[in-house]
């Protein structure tokens, strides 16, 4: 893993020093950064740019161009950024984000009780609710539907069963409801700064950089 790291900031430092005898690459300069698992400042050379992007970008400006990525970070060109708002980051690799209104809860936790006619049922005492990918979620909005904060996201693994868990009905009421019973249930909790940057390589989202 650190070997795979250094040659990936070698790499990167290399391609800095091609880009830099152009003319002005300001915006292929910050690609390669923010491209750089190690985070857009791993490398030296990195950070006058990266500084100088963030800077263009609280005063309003649009990301710089690259003609490297055929002079508009288009998607035809495999290599791209999006500039995008959103308080969660991806589900991790081997999990993916639960659906908004579902119920998730690890495997390990489900509880056989018995039930009615000789019937046994699978309980869980808890139970994460999906809120999808979150992107729309923002704080003044929940804020005006007396909700306080944000909701952590939920991303699941394998699905490998069902139980039951309680849930408000009512005021005073509880009901039973259906839980989706996971090898891995993680919970995202949201960034309090939206501001993100996607970085695409062979379009395949690869990287992101919240600022």
């Amino acid at each position: 893993m650190k070997r795979a790291f250094r040659m990936t900031c070698i790499a990167v430092g290399g391609l800095l020093s091609l880009v830099a005898a152009r003319a002005d690459d300001w915006g292929c300069t910050v690609l390669l950064c923010l491209s750089n698992p190690g985070g857009p400042k791993a490398v030296a050379e990195c950070v006058p740019p990266i500084d100088r992007l963030w800077e263009h970008l609280r005063k309003g400006g649009s990301f710089p161009t690259c003609q490297m990525s055929d002079g508009s970070g288009s998607a035809s060109a495999g290599t791209y950024v999006r500039h995008r708002y959103t308080h969660y980051d991806p589900c991790p690799g081997g999990t993916i984000e639960l659906a908004a209104g579902l119920r998730a809860a690890p495997a390990q936790e489900g509880q056989s009780r018995p039930g009615r006619f000789g019937r046994d049922s699978v309980r869980v005492a808890a139970h994460a609710t999906g809120i999808g990918s979150g992107d729309g979620l923002w704080p003044q909005a929940l804020a005006k539907m007396g909700m306080a904060g944000l909701p952590p996201k939920v991303c699941v693994g394998t699905r490998t069963g069902v139980a039951y868990g309680e849930a408000p009905d009512g005021e005073a009421a509880v009901q039973l409801v259906p839980v989706g019973l996971y090898d891995r249930v993680l919970l995202l909790n949201p960034n309090i700064s939206p501001r993100v940057i996607d970085v695409y390589v062979d379009n395949a989202l690869t990287q992101r950089v919240r600022w």
